[in-house]
């Protein structure tokens, strides 16, 4: 049997680790290497061979986007060109550097992190010019579990064309989805809204997000809505690392409150509906059978399951009409297909105490793009 390669490129020591236990468990065709960047000669190798190759301007342009929200500065009108220049320099140089290295070494197949953000969209890019099957990698979706997709990851994954094919036909154990057991505390407000606030900079929000992007803008206008419908009480609880705290609008006149200190799984348990944009608190809501509505793109916009407000209109009419809950047997399909089919079994934080399962599932994908 002809022996086949995968490369792992990690980017962090952490991930270094993880790729490599999975390397030692790779079948016996199956070569494996991890490689943590690249050496200066690969830098003059491209420089010499590959200096036609740029960087895809979408992605520079939602890097420096990033960048811009989390550092003021960069967004100076004196700034932005030559900013905008250095990020595709880096990157440009990075494309050359990498494609090189994967068409002189020819893997199979390449795994990396993400792949949705500079640098591990450049990487992707890399391994698209070269011809090179690509999986990508992320947390887990559910508890004690890891991604492991070859679309890529969050709005980009193969979930949805997934789902059309599942067929649970063996007997499953999925994740307890409905009664809650998290108490509601005293000081939260009965039936109400939890809109949870995400990381400004993260792509989430940049890349999946296209006509919300402040979470401000989102707190005035619900506010707003409330006062001319009569809305439930609204519960915000900022996202713990994001840069931008939003203090000031803890004082602002509105039915409700905000709740940073309190844990989302309780916030999502004493609620009658959240929205959010796209967050893993909109899946965690769904796995307690709640009702969500998402204002950015998600794999979990699924029809039945979600409701999805693509303006500030939407969303109005929405909050005004009767809370649509998601169908029963649609939402336990879908948690049935993530907890059985689509997830891996084990999380990738614990690359030391991995349950054999976790190595066959990620072995079964890298066997599927080498067919």
């Amino acid at each position: 049997m002809q022996q086949q390669t995968v490369l792992f490129i990690s980017g962090s020591r952490k991930r270094n680790q993880y790729f490599g236990r999975l390397c030692h468990n790779l079948p016996a065709n199956i070569n494996g290497n991890v490689i943590l960047g690249l050496t200066v000669w690969w830098h003059v190798y491209a420089l010499l061979t590959l200096r036609h190759l740029r960087v895809a301007t979408a992605d520079i342009t939602t890097h420096y986007t990033r960048q811009a929200i989390n550092y003021p500065i960069v967004a100076k009108p004196l700034l932005k060109p030559l900013v905008l220049w250095l990020y595709a320099s880096i990157e440009n140089m990075r494309l050359r550097c990498y494609t090189a290295y994967l068409l002189v070494h020819k893997p199979n197949v390449v795994c990396l992190w993400n792949g949705s953000k500079i640098p591990y969209s450049t990487v992707a890019q890399a391994a698209k010019v070269a011809g090179i099957a690509t999986l990508f990698f992320e947390n887990g979706l559910l508890p004690n579990t890891t991604t492991a997709d070859p679309a890529g990851v969050n709005a980009y994954s193969s979930i949805a064309q997934q789902l059309q094919h599942y067929n649970p036909q063996l007997s499953h154990t999925s994740p307890a989805t409905a009664n809650s057991t998290f108490a509601s505390p005293a000081a939260l407000p009965e039936n109400y809204i939890f809109v949870p606030f995400q990381i400004s900079s993260d792509s989430q929000m940049v890349v999946h997000s296209a006509w919300m992007h402040n979470f401000e803008t989102l707190f005035y206008t619900l506010c707003t809505l409330q006062a001319k419908h009569n809305l439930p009480p609204l519960v915000f609880k900022e996202h713990p690392n994001d840069r931008h705290k939003y203090t000031h609008l803890h004082s602002h006149n509105f039915k409700g409150l905000f709740a940073n200190t309190i844990p989302s799984q309780a916030l999502i348990a004493g609620a009658a509906l959240v929205v959010t944009v796209n967050s893993t608190v909109g899946l965690e809501a769904l796995l307690q059978h709640k009702p969500v509505i998402t204002l950015g793109d998600t794999f979990y916009n699924i029809n039945g399951i979600t409701q999805q407000a693509t303006s500030w209109g939407a969303l109005e009419a929405l909050l005004q009409a009767p809370i649509q809950q998601p169908n029963p047997s649609t939402l336990t399909h879908f948690i049935d297909f993530l907890a059985n089919e689509y997830c891996v079994k084990g999380d990738w934080h614990n690359w030391h105490n991995l349950p054999q399962a976790h190595f066959d599932a990620v072995n079964t994908r890298i066997t599927q793009l080498l067919a």
